[in-house]
Parts: structure tokens; sequence; C-alpha cells
């Protein structure tokens, strides 16, 4: 067999790789897993994500569970302590069990265990290669003594030997395909054998004396054989010939599969990842130790072990280095790169401005002028400017205007890519920390002394403001915004002003408005709200007239230390840029995170005024560069499905004990005797994020007043938890369709048993003569109502509330009579509609009171006040479903239409109703 020539190919691989590694093997930083994130061993010998989402290890030393937050090591016991506890192949049952071929045998991990236990030790004696699942409970198990076939249902072994000779190298198994349907490909030494299905003998194809065998992977009818110093060997299983061997660039393969995109990825010992197309006969890309811009970098060239999981993330195991692993790839927000210009994604983008097809990118250093329609690229820094750290860059007039940090302002020509300085000679040392245009095509200019306004093309100002001419505050003017009723603002470093053509203001503000606050950045949106975001706290938000403001957000500022701007989409949703990633903002004030969890990998989102174009898109500036988000793409690809939390883990004292926890829908019971008080729940992160991003909430009853905020890098804690029954809520933020409750129950002493059985029986008897009491005095009363201008909503409890109905008597043929005026004046006048609906005000429509409404309900209908009313919003969620086409609008958009006051009251309330989401009724709609 001849090895082909792959000289050209390699070549034109140099030119093509810089088109397909987004595509092929993702892009960005590789995250690392090594000893000090608890890895068993630094040698990854196979790597293995199961369907629940967790990704599994095989080491030198044995198994190891990554849940994206932390690692759980899970020992494999053995009789020899000397011998090698390598783990060769893992595997999913089909109850969810894993099982493990390790060099001491096979093993099964039931879910929820503590421990793996070994399988047949027997017959199973030695090192496992290779495991394969048929997925209907058939487990095939190559050993280095035969084939062994597994019935999980049965729990029966049956050994297969390849050929009658037990000792002979062609029984000792390298790797195993499965080909459903037609039978098993055998790989050994030296040969491949297949185990037809059909009872017929083995088959046996040798491959020559010369070459040995390691690896094997399956695409289409061809077999792809990795070899160790021969490379890959493909072998058609339809023709039943080997094909030219294929030269990849180093011929010792670790470990060989097939993407999802048909191509093969092939390691190497010693020259890092290859991918292959087979399709184009081409070696798509190269990964290694060399460290190119916009490419992945290897941290050692000795790769053991590679998997792409169903989420597309590249997962590298080395010899001696632990795990690599791509982040995750959000399609809708991408780093900004263009030929010619440096990596963004090292630097920190601070202003940017766009015209046409340029873009003026202000970093730390320095400008970088891109001209997208001539492929022009300009840096522009120190000494061509004072300053290399860019503050703000605003379009005017054909010309770009930059301020710099401590080295005054300057206009660039794009047409010539001309520098020149601007302003009078006392802006020349100072700092510029905004540049706006107003509505009458005025320049100003925020500096380090004060306000600067320019005329139009002039560089002499013709208004100057400081804190010794003006009212304006003292200290640096971070932000000047023009608002829609022709106002200036001001915002310094010691509070807020305004200019009204005339004069500054700095004490005409309304109570309560946040005019003090170093506020760094002001935007208006559509409908004239304006936002105020301080350099720290929550955003403030008010009308254009003032007079009504609040904070945004229940919870941000709880989430966030830091917000840094605000800008609004088309669809009318904010964005908001924090310290932890952009927030998604909608209608109903739910608040979705974008960041790393999503595939971001900048942590921090600048003061970079974003920049929306008219198709919709969005240009970010970050502490890793320039983002753009797609509309369109982010609209098709946003989340309607409501997402889980997953609890990897629950320790007491220490000590795992979820393998003894009762599991049903969306709860979990945890009984703690009385000597655990201490408890610990660790939550997984299925987005293999860094775990400083990855959020959950949590309420413990009794314990906690609100929602607190728990990083997947530190487990949720409470000490000394009290006896009795606690009830443990948890969710992903802002999302309730995603809560899981546990149930915690812990035991308390003999004394506190025999204390809670007295108190209860003085209870009963307190509580005897009370309700007889009360008895008594309801027949005294005669049913005598109570007055009807007390509105519910003035009740201070719930219990005056039922004091009230219980008061309150209608007969039957009352009841009835309401009844039919109730239901007439829901189904005409559709007062549900109304998010704000109350008790009292319904009560008005149908001519009677809040109290009479509440015994018709509670006591003639069996049901609640708003179950009653959201199951008229449910139902009109349904004829919305029947009469719209409801792929145009969002399921927010929806509820709104329907009275429901916010998208989690929406869910919570229609899958109470119908038993299931409005998402899988929609789906169900569409069958």
């Amino acid at each position: 067999m001849q090895k082909r020539n792959h000289i050209l190919i390699l070549a034109f691989v140099a030119v093509f790789s810089c088109l397909t590694s987004q595509a092929a093997l993702g892009h960005g930083e590789l995250r690392s897993v090594t000893s000090k994130d608890g890895i068993s061993d630094l040698l990854v010998n196979v790597i293995y994500k199961d369907s629940t989402g967790y990704v599994w290890f095989g080491t030198e030393s044995g198994l190891d569970r990554f849940d994206g937050n932390i690692i759980k090591p899970y020992h494999l016991e053995s009789e020899s302590k000397t011998s090698s506890r390598r783990v060769n192949a893992i595997t999913s049952g089909t109850s969810g069990n894993i099982f493990i071929g390790s060099n001491v045998g096979l093993f099964e991990l039931q879910r929820g265990s503590r421990k793996p236990l070994r399988l047949y030790p027997n017959k199973i004696t030695g090192r496992v290669s290779s495991l394969v699942s048929d997925c209907n409970g058939t487990l095939y198990v190559g050993t280095d003594a035969g084939l062994y076939i597994y019935n999980e249902r049965k729990k029966e072994m049956d050994m297969q030997l390849v050929v009658p000779d037990m000792l002979s190298s062609s029984n000792k198994i390298k790797a195993l395909n499965l080909q459903k349907g037609k039978g098993l490909w055998i790989l050994t030494q030296r040969e491949i054998h297949f185990l037809s299905f059909s009872k017929d003998p083995i088959s046996s194809y040798s491959l020559g004396k010369d070459v040995e065998c390691s690896h094997l992977a399956s695409n289409g009818p061809v077999l792809y054989i990795g070899t160790q110093g021969n490379g890959i060997i493909p072998f058609n299983t339809d023709d039943r010939k080997f094909l030219e061997t294929i030269d990849v660039g180093n011929n010792v393969v670790t470990s060989i599969s097939v993407t999802d995109r048909n191509n093969i990825l092939v390691s190497t010992d010693g020259e890092g990842i290859f991918l292959y197309s087979p399709a184009d006969n081409v070696v798509r890309e190269h990964i290694s130790t060399l460290k190119e811009t916009g490419r992945l970098s290897l941290r050692s060239n000795s790769v053991y072990s590679t998997l792409i999981d169903n989420n597309g993330q590249l997962w590298v195991g080395y010899y001696q280095s632990g795990v690599d692993y791509t982040p995750r790839n959000n399609a809708s927000i991408t780093l900004y790169s263009y030929p010619g210009l440096p990596d963004l994604g090292r630097m920190a983008v601070r202003s940017l401005a766009i015209a046409g097809n340029s873009r003026l990118i202000g970093t730390h250093e320095g400008l970088f002028f891109v001209d997208e329609e001539s492929g022009n690229v300009r840096h522009i820094r120190k000494p061509e400017i004072k300053s290399n750290l860019i503050f703000c860059v605003t379009y005017w007039g054909g010309y770009f205007y930059v301020g710099t940090y401590h080295g005054g302002m300057y206009v660039f020509d794009p047409a010539s890519g001309t520098v020149r300085k601007f302003g009078p000679p006392e802006m020349e040392g100072e700092s510029i920390f905004d540049i706006e245009v107003d509505a009458n095509g005025c320049l100003w200019v925020g500096t380090s002394s004060g306000v600067y306004c320019f005329g139009k093309g002039s560089d002499k100002p013709i208004v100057e403001l400081t804190s010794n001419n003006s009212h304006l505050p003292p200290g640096n003017v971070y932000e000047i915004f023009p608002d829609s009723k022709g106002r200036i603002w001001f915002c310094t470093e010691s509070g807020m002003a305004i200019w009204n053509g005339h004069v500054v203001s700095a004490s005409d503000f309304p109570k309560g408005f946040p005019s003090k606050l170093k506020i760094r950045a002001i935007y208006e949106d559509s409908k004239g709200r304006l936002y105020f975001v301080p350099d720290r706290g929550a955003v403030y938000r008010s009308n254009i007239e003032l007079s009504k403001i609040n904070t945004l957000g229940e919870g941000m500022s709880q989430r966030f230390k830091m917000s840094t701007f605000v800008v609004e989409g088309l669809d009318g949703h904010l964005w908001i840029g924090t310290d932890k990633g952009l927030c998604h903002y909608d209608y109903d004030g739910d608040c979705e995170v974008i960041n790393n969890l999503d595939g971001i990998p900048a942590p921090v989102f600048t003061l970079c005024k974003p920049y929306r174009q008219d198709n919709g898109d969005i240009w970010f500036g970050s502490a890793n560069g320039l983002y753009k988000l797609d509309f369109d793409v982010f609209r098709k690809n946003e989340r309607d499905q409501v997402q889980e939390v997953c609890i990897s883990d629950i320790k007491t004292n220490g000590t795992s004990i979820i393998h003894l926890m009762k599991a049903g829908d969306n709860k979990m019971i945890v009984n703690l005797k009385n000597e655990q008080s201490d408890l610990e729940v660790n939550v997984a992160n299925f987005n293999f994020c860094n775990p400083e991003f990855f959020e959950v909430e949590y309420f413990l009853d009794g314990i906690d007043t609100e929602w607190k905020i728990a990083d997947g890098a530190n487990p949720i804690h409470y000490f000394n938890l009290p006896e009795g029954t606690h009830r443990l809520h948890l969710r992903l933020p802002g999302v309730p369709g995603s809560e899981k409750l546990i149930v915690v129950k812990r035991s308390g002493s003999g004394l506190w048993l025999y204390i809670l059985a007295v108190t209860l029986i003085i209870a009963v008897a307190v509580c005897g003569v009370v309700i007889y009491r009360f008895r008594i005095n309801i027949a005294k009363k005669n049913n005598i109502a109570v007055d009807s201008n007390v509105d519910d909503d003035d009740l201070s409890s719930s219990g005056k509330r039922k004091a009230s109905y219980l008061n309150t008597r209608l007969t039957d043929e009352e009841c009835k009579r309401l009844m039919k005026r109730l239901e007439h004046v829901m189904k005409t006048d559709h007062p549900y509609i109304d998010p704000d609906l109350k008790i009292s005000n319904l009560a008005k429509k149908v001519d009677s009171t809040a109290h009479a409404l509440s015994f018709l309900f509670n006591q003639y209908l069996k049901t609640s006040y708003y179950d009653y009313i959201n199951g008229y919003r449910v139902a009109k969620f349904k004829d919305i479903v029947k009469e719209l086409d409801t792929s145009k609008y969002t399921l927010s958009a929806l509820a709104s239409m329907c009275g429901f006051s916010s998208r989690a009251s929406f869910f919570r309330h229609f899958k109470n109703i119908t038993g299931i989401t409005p998402a899988e009724y929609l789906k169900s709609r569409q069958v």
C-alpha cells in the first residue's frame, strides 16, 4: 500500500485553515482541567460524555466525573496494589449506568452509587481495551483474552474467541466497532475481524506483519484504523478491501474519532491533533502547541484522547497534562476580526465608531482603523498620538473625533488616513471622557476640567463650562447626553447637572433622583424613558419628565457589581453591560445573562457605548475584544425551552449522601440524622463555562428571607441546620420553571420528640376550644355580612381575608346569580387581560363586594381567585394559538396578551393548569 503524498494538501491547509478553523474545532482560549481542579491523574486515556451531560475522564489512576464545576473521582478496587488502574474505555448502559473498561477488568457504576463494582472478576481477569453498547441491553467487551458479550437484563456474560487458539494474538482485542443490524468489527494487533449477527463464521483480514493497530472509527462504509507507526489505514466494509494509507503528519495515532461533519479527528503522540476530511482528501486543520493568532493552541503535543461532544466542544486529554476543552460557541455573538487586524480578543475595547464600511476601534493599545471596502487596516498609537488609552470615539461631519487619557483630543480623516490635534491649547493634556453631537449639530466634549461645545467645522469652543463659571459639579465629566427634550445632561464625578440651552442647573432634581451619584452612562429608549447607569449599584429608570423613577430589575444589584451601559434592541428589549457579561432584559423584567456560560469569553463589558445598526445588529466593547450580536440569529435561537437545575452531589459533614436520597419529579428528599447538621449542595454546570460565571438562585424556607445567588466555584452551604423539615429551592436565575426542590428532614433528639408531643396535645386542646367558641359566635351572628365598603386589598393578612369571607354567607341561589353575572363579565369584557386586576376591581364590575366574590370562589367553586382568573388567561392563550401565527411572537409577548404580569407567572400557572409548559403545548399543536 502506497502512502498518499500530502505535501500539496498541507500547503493548501496553510491557506484554507483560517476559513475553516472556527467551523471545525472552535476558537478562543482552551480551558484546562488539571490536578489543582481535582483530576485523579494527569494522563487522560479516554474522554466520554453521557446523555445526562456529565463528562467522564479515564485516567491512569481510575475514573473521574466532571460536572463543569467540580471533579468527582471514583476508585477502582483491585487485589493488586502495583498494577495500573488505567481506564481504557467508558460507555453507558440502558439505565444510565456507566461501564468502565480498565487494566484490572470490567466495572459498572450504577446511577447514584458511590463506587464502581467489578463485574465477573473470575471471567474477565485482565485488561479491557474497548466497550461498545448496542443501546438495547447488549454490551460488547474487548479484552486481551477475547470478546465477551454481556446481557444487561439477564445479567449474563458469554465469551467469544476471535480464533480458536486462546493464546493467539488475534484474541488480543484493541478496539471494537458496531455495524448496526449486521455485526461487530473487531480490531486486533494485526488483523480486523467481522463477527456477523447472522451466525456466519468470523471473517478475518490481515494488515501485515509490520503493522501494529491501536484504534478504530467508522464513517459510512469505511473503517479508519489507527496504528502505532503506519498512520491511518482505511478499510471498505462493502468491498472488504484496504484503501491507501493516510499520512496526516504523524503516524503514531493515539485516538481516532468521527465528528458530526463526517471528518476524522486524529490525535497523535508528538504532533497534536489533525482534522482530516475524507470527502476532500484534505487535512483541514492541525492543532498543536504552536501559537497562532485566532487559533487554538495546545499545552502539549502528546495527545492521548479527544472528543467533540454534542455541543460542538472539543475535549483534549494529554499524556501528562490533564484535559483542555474549548468554550461553548454562541452563534449569535461573534468576536470581530479582520485580515491584518491584531487579535482583539487579547485587548480591552473602550470605544467604537462605525461609519458605513469604516470602523474606528479604541483600545488600551491605541486606535485601529478598518476600511472593509478597501481592505485598509491602520494602527494609530504613540508617538503619532500622545496617549494609547482611547476613551471615546465619535463620527461627525465625515471625520472621527477621538478622546484620549491625558493626551487631549484628535481628529482622524478616514479618506487621507491623517491625524491632527483638535481643540484649544488647554485641552492638550486633558483626559477626554466623552464626545457627543446634539440635535443642532454641535459637538459637546466632557473632559477632566469641564465641558466644551464646538460649532460645525470649528476648533474654537462656543461654550466653556467649569465648576468655577457655572453650577457644573466639580471633577471629571464622564458622560454627556442630549435627550429628546433638548436638554444636555452632564455626569461628573460628584453628581449630575443639566444644560437647558442657557445655564447649567444642578439643584432642581426631584426627591429620590440619583443626582448625586457618579453616573457613567445615560440612555433614552424609544418610549422616552431615561436610564442612568451609576459607577456601582442598580440601574435607575425614569420617565422623561423625571416624575417617576425606579431601579431596573429585581435582584440585579445582587448579581452584578457593576453595570456599564444600556442599549435597546429592535424588539424593544434592553441589553445591559455588566461585569459578568451581557444582560438581556425583556418586557417582563426577566434578565437572561449571556456570557462565558454561552461561549462568550469576555467576563467584563466595558464603558464602550454600543452601536446599533439599522438591521438590529449591535456592537459591544468588552475587556476581551469587540463583539457583534446578530439580531436575526439571536431571535431564532431565543430560549423558550425551560432549562433545569441538575444537582450533582449533596454532602453532610463532608460526606456524600446523594446515593441515599429519594428522588421524584423535580423533588429530592434528604433524611439527616440528629448529628448531621451541615448541608452542602453542588450543582452541575453542563455548559462547562468558567464556574464563576455559572449562577444558581437558592432559597431555604424559614432561614433565608430572599433568593440568594451562588456561583459554580462555591457550593451552596448551610451550617448548624435546625432540626425539623426544611425546603431548599434552587433555580436558574430568573427562570422559575427550572426550579428543583430538596426537602431536608433532620431528626431531633428523644427529648425534643417528647416536648413536641406534649406541645401538640396542648395545641390540639386549645384549638378545640377556639373552634367551638368560633362556631357559637358564627351561629349568633345569624349570617350577617360585613361592611361591603371594606376592600379586599386593604386586608393585611390571609387570616383576615378568610375571616371576612367566612362571615359573608351566600345561599346557593345567590351564588348561582353571582356566578352568572361573573361569567358574563369575563366573556364579554375580558377583565383578566389586565395584569393588575384585583378582586375588588372585579367585584365592582359585577355589582358585588370583594368578600362575596371570595365566598363564591372559596366556598362555592372550591378554588381561589387567582386560579380562577389565570384559568381564563390560559384559555385565552390557547385561543390565540389557534387564531394567530405564533412564530411572529415570543412567549413573553403572548403571555402579556393574555394578562400575565410576567413570563415566570405565565409558565408557572400554565403548567399547574395543563400539566405541560407553554413551549410543549406549542410543539404539540405543530405535530
